[in-house]
């Protein structure tokens, strides 16, 4: 299992900052490996659940503090709701109020719309009976390590745009400072921001790769006759 000290290393080894005398602190690296989970959450976020449980009479429910985007509520069970009317200002048309059924998927009629607001999931109407589950599928982000014997939040292939992004980071702080810059050039004999863009296009083209996967999975193989 990858740790933060792992990832570091890895950051390290990319920049070729391993000697004695090193450029970056930990600290720096560890600040910057933070950010870099944080940037690659919005470009690939997590794919999660999480269920809670109803209230009797109760509409508003806390979400997890990594919510990104929700996709999908499910309640009462085995029947899926549906996203609240657009407020008014938004431009999206309405969204019709229903439920629909996983087990048969028809439409059936009735207010059973989900809104999210300020970390709240609000249920209309609200739950009529106590320890339902209310799934909740959506999209959230990685979790920041915060030692360095922390095991990762992140998918094994995900780790190497996280280590791109981290070197993109240094280097972006390295070019905005001339002494150091120059320092680094007469030591490694090449200028960061050229080697930062490196980088920035290996991210993309991962991001690129992990959308691919996506398209992928959603494929179905059809018979010939």
């Amino acid at each position: 299992m990858t740790t933060r000290a792992d990832l570091r290393a890895r950051v390290r080894a990319d920049l070729n900052d391993t000697g004695a005398a090193q450029l970056w602190s930990d600290a720096d690296l560890d600040r910057w490996l933070g950010e870099a989970i944080r940037a690659w959450s919005i470009d690939a976020p997590a794919q999660r659940t999480t269920s809670l449980s109803s209230v009797k009479g109760q509409p508003d429910y806390t979400l997890p503090a990594d919510l990104l985007q929700v996709l999908r509520v499910e309640h009462p069970p085995d029947t899926f709701r549906t996203p609240a009317s657009i407020a008014g200002g938004d431009t999206t048309p309405d969204l019709p109020s229903q439920l629909v059924s996983t087990e048969r998927g028809e439409r059936l009629p009735g207010a059973g719309t989900y809104d999210v607001f300020a970390g709240l999931l609000t249920l209309d109407p609200a739950p009529d009976a106590a320890g339902q589950a209310i799934v909740v599928r959506y999209l959230g982000t990685y979790a920041v390590p915060s030692s360095d014997a922390t095991v990762l939040d992140l998918p094994a292939l995900d780790e190497d745009p996280v280590v791109w992004l981290a070197c993109g980071f240094a280097l972006r702080w390295l070019g905005a400072d001339e002494s150091k810059r120059l320092r680094f050039e007469r030591s490694r004999g090449a200028d960061p921001l050229t080697i930062r863009r490196g980088f920035e296009r290996q991210v993309k083209d991962a991001i690129d790769s992990r959308a691919r996967r996506r398209t992928a999975g959603h494929r179905r193989l059809v018979p010939r006759s």
